[in-house]
């Protein structure tokens, strides 16, 4: 790819051409993300001990402890696992940026991996990302808890065997998961039977949501780091006009946001998209990628 191809008045640094690029990184780093989430599910699954099933029955819900374990387990997770994914992926993407645009400025930039801009995206990004997924933890088992209750299992034993697949599911899958567990409940199948289909079918569902997380997450860093590195070459003055970015829908079927984004066109570097996003990814899973140019 000629990087200095001039299109309507702008000079290319990334385009449409640069897709398979970021996407090829995406897919080779998903695994680091999806087995680290899937061993926190694990240890937060171990926390629903008999002991704390009792308590469950007793309280009807999820008590404060157990809450807190979760919370922490996540916390350790986010702080540790994904912190190190976010970091790599800004740093691959940014230095990619630079290459770019030492090809077109034929000078050496440096993209700074650890400037305070990266820092204050990984703190937002790192605490809302536990806020989310402990929120989210509590609605589903809350949920859950109470379907079981409504049924009523009275039972810690039996509250804990059918609490522990559903940990780390969304309150969709949980409660689908849920009403699989009853239809073979009505169905008379065997206990040792029940257990299996359901964890069988929990499991698909957790390997599908790892997989939806790891993707968004390290998409998420890479798109980051784009931008930044953009940034940081136009306020060190290595771009000679003035950047902007295009949004590049991805996917079988883009949503609607997605959509509009990408039919704004170029715009500013600092302005939003009409989604409010300042790059990919705009919701879960999401495909899209970025274009960047320089306006002469």
């Amino acid at each position: 790819m000629l990087v200095t191809e001039t299109k309507a008045g702008r000079i290319v640094i990334t385009d449409i051409r640069d897709i398979a690029s970021s996407r090829q990184y995406i897919n080779k780093e998903s695994p680091s993300v999806t087995k680290p989430v899937k061993k926190l599910w694990a240890k937060q699954r171990e926390a629903v001990d008999i002991e704390m099933a009792e308590k469950i029955v007793k309280a009807g819900g999820i008590p404060q402890e157990l809450l807190d374990r979760w919370r922490d387990l996540t916390f350790l997770f986010v702080w540790g696992e994904m912190t190190e994914a976010w970091t790599k992926g800004i740093r691959v993407a940014g230095d990619r940026i630079a290459t770019k645009v030492n090809r077109i400025q034929r000078k050496q930039f440096d993209f700074n991996s650890t400037m305070q801009r990266i820092k204050d995206w990984i703190d937002h990004h790192g605490g809302r990302l536990i806020a989310n997924l402990t929120a989210g933890q509590y609605t589903t088992m809350y949920a859950l808890i109470q379907q079981q209750i409504t049924w009523g299992v009275t039972s810690p034993y039996i509250m804990a065997q059918r609490i522990k697949p559903i940990v780390g599911l969304t309150v969709r899958e949980g409660m689908a998961v849920g009403r699989f567990m009853a239809t073979m409940i009505e169905e008379g199948v065997p206990a040792n039977v029940l257990k299996t289909q359901v964890d069988r079918y929990a499991q698909y569902l957790h390997n599908n949501r790892a997989m939806r997380i790891a993707r968004t997450e390290i998409s998420d860093a890479y798109h980051q780091g784009q931008l930044n590195s953009v940034l940081q070459a136009r306020d060190e003055g290595w771009l000679s006009g003035d950047p902007e970015k295009e949004w590049i829908a991805g996917g079988d079927n883009p949503c609607e946001d997605c959509l509009e984004n990408e039919g704004a066109g170029p715009i500013p570097i600092d302005q939003p998209f009409p989604s409010g996003h300042a790059a990919p990814t705009a919701h879960p899973n999401c495909k899209c990628d970025m274009g960047y140019s320089v306006r002469r």
